[in-house]
């Protein structure tokens, strides 16, 4: 919610510009929409127990992400929303590479959430071939999510064609250092769109060399961790077979009925099958339901309507770099969910048309 304090100190017109209508309209039918379906179809859309117990403090947190949305688009021009951005960015890359200083190379353990549970300092280790892994995630739960927002923050200045460069480039570096394969998968890609998003490609190539010789730096270093697994590869990886596991059952899911494979499960609840196998007693069967991609979340929760705005969001931006930056958002456990997302939306509205200052 920083973001949101920082709109609130840097922001001081208060309007509502016509080209944001439409997305605002179709926000609000879809919450009104799923929260009747819920209301009165708790069979396919409340089928948790814990989310029925749950269900009107559920409402709040999904209005509060809609209230988001409608303050972003009052209050945020392309230069203020690019500001805010990089305030943002620029914080949780200094506590990243605090963070990641201090333990490897002078083996103190940091975690800032720590001081809040001892349980969620657990998230930072990793069991990778016999050894325990410290993987820095700043102030964000875990690695995965800091690669989910500093993609999304990455993808928002290119698509508001904010120029980055210097120190900046730590936004997609620190992604890879997270140590996570998603992180890393991320990171490299939104490294590659920067790059690609600059006005003039020719003169840029250089950089592109000089990625290539990074990736060709951190892959060498990367192999005597790779070996550790054994022959058969990705079938040894339990994140990994988690995963596809999780893929799995919500393609089974939406495969059960017409309406889920059309409408999803709702932005409340969904399988409570896929619930008991990620929360398993003998251990958990799936990932959680947002760790394989946006894509696969999205389309849980919205079925086909989930796939085809997935499509808006890919092919509604213009040129390379700004779509592989999409793609590494996509790739991301990003949600309708995470706090960010509504200034992803503004940001793409911004993109495709003049700020200027029409309201109703």
């Amino acid at each position: 919610m920083l973001l949101l304090a920082v709109f609130l100190i840097v922001n001081r017109k208060v309007i509502i510009r016509k080209k944001y209508i439409p997305v605002l309209s179709l926000s609000t039918l879809i919450f009104v929409i799923y929260t009747t379906l819920a209301s009165s179809i708790p069979a396919v859309y409340l089928e948790i127990n814990v989310d029925k117990a749950n269900f009107l403090l559920k409402i709040f947190d999904r209005l509060s992400i809609l209230v988001l949305l409608f303050l972003a688009s009052i209050a945020y021009s392309r230069e203020s929303l690019i500001r805010s951005v990089i305030l943002v960015a620029n914080v949780h890359v200094v506590f990243f590479i605090a963070q990641f200083i201090l333990y490897y190379m002078l083996r103190v353990p940091m975690d800032y959430l720590s001081f809040f549970s001892n349980e969620l300092a657990q998230r930072n280790w990793m069991g990778f071939g016999g050894d325990n892994v410290f993987r820095a995630s700043g102030l964000y739960f875990e690695p995965s999510n800091y690669a989910a927002y500093m993609s999304c923050y990455i993808s928002v200045l290119i698509l508001l064609k904010s120029d980055i460069k210097g120190y900046k480039y730590l936004y997609p570096v620190s992604m890879m250092l997270t140590l996570s394969s998603a992180g890393f998968i991320m990171g490299a890609i939104s490294f590659l769109a920067i790059i690609l998003a600059k006005d003039s490609y020719v003169s840029n190539l250089k950089k592109i060399y000089l990625f290539v010789l990074f990736m060709i730096a951190v892959t060498a270093l990367a192999i005597p961790q790779m070996s550790r697994f054994s022959g058969t590869g990705v079938q040894d990886n339990a994140n990994s077979n988690l995963r596809i596991m999780l893929i799995a059952s919500i393609i089974k899911s939406a495969s059960s009925s017409t309406l889920k494979a059309i409408a999803g499960t709702g932005i409340y609840s969904y399988s409570q099958t896929i619930y008991d196998k990620e929360n398993s007693i003998a251990g958990r069967e799936i990932a959680s339901v947002q760790d394989a991609s946006m894509v696969v979340y999205f389309f849980m929760c919205f079925g086909l309507f989930g796939l085809a705005f997935i499509s808006w969001l890919f092919f509604t931006v213009s040129g390379l770099g700004a779509k592989l930056a999409m793609f590494s958002v996509l790739l991301s456990k990003l949600s309708f969910l995470f706090p960010i997302f509504p200034f992803l939306l503004v940001a793409i509205i911004l993109s495709k048309t003049s700020d200027s200052n029409e309201s109703v």
